[in-house]
């Protein structure tokens, strides 16, 4: 369970309305999709077919013991370079803070624009250079961060054409959701995967925990959610933030990348 989730809540309202363009017969891409938060959010609640799409070997493992009760979720593993998929297989892709952790980005987007279908959307979110700059210690695995003109011009060059684009901006609900982050790692025993992703299973925790944390799920999440996305709707296009999400559209003709 990711309890520090409000970049995430912002992103899934994002897909909630390009999702809206995807038939029931529609097929979406999640890549890079980790411990399968987003895949669940679009496989359970935008009931679309959805295939996540992640390198990580015991992550993908987790993530498929995870979801292995819904029918129109699937995990795939991938080597970090093709995708092991035929040419326009998805009505949408999305990259939930994956780019700036791919060492050939070139090769990423030409992927991108060649499993979606002609017309077929992409949405990506990652850091904006101007605001946040890329700092080595801080981001230990980052290969790059982009200003909103660097990743328009990246993405065009790919013949994913930008229709949309979000400042991710979510101030007061990120603040409230961090102290929370907090006071629950104090609480709950987590194993860590990866140096950003840990995990924890009800199995391990007492169960005056395993209440707090169905009550921050089902009454302090959604309170949260609210707050975020009320702040995100307000701000979006008018106050330059550190993430930023774009909505791209694939053009018909081959990437010129």
């Amino acid at each position: 369970m990711a309890l520090y989730t409000v970049p995430r809540m912002i992103f899934a309202h994002i897909l909630a309305k390009y999702t809206k363009y995807v038939s029931a017969q529609g097929l979406v891409l999640d890549i890079g999709c980790g411990l399968g938060d987003l895949s669940i959010f679009v496989s359970e609640e935008l009931r679309l077919t959805t295939v996540g799409l992640d390198v990580d070997v015991e992550t993908s493992i987790l993530t498929s013991n995870r979801t292995k009760t819904l029918p129109n979720l699937e995990v795939v593993l991938y080597n970090g370079k093709s995708f092991p998929f035929k040419n326009e297989s998805f009505d949408l892709a999305y990259a939930h803070e994956v780019i700036e952790h791919v060492d050939d980005d070139v090769l990423f987007l030409s992927e991108v624009w060649r499993i979606l279908k002609k017309g077929g959307l992409f949405v990506l979110s990652t850091p904006n250079a101007s605001k946040e700059p890329l700092n080595v210690a801080l981001h230990r695995d980052h290969v790059r961060h982009y200003t909103k003109p660097q990743l328009a011009a990246k993405l065009r060059k790919a013949n994913l054409s930008p229709i949309a684009a979000y400042w991710r901006y979510h101030f007061l609900g990120a603040r409230i959701d961090w102290i929370l982050y907090r006071l629950g790692s104090e609480l709950i025993q987590t194993r860590q995967i990866q140096p950003t992703m840990s995990y924890w299973s009800h199995e391990r925790q007492s169960k005056l925990t395993v209440f707090v944390v169905q009550a921050y799920k089902y009454v302090v999440k959604p309170l949260i959610s609210v707050i975020s996305i009320a702040e995100f709707e307000i701000k979006k296009t008018r106050v330059e933030a550190a993430s930023m999400v774009m909505v791209c559209k694939k053009q018909g003709d081959l990437p010129l990348i």
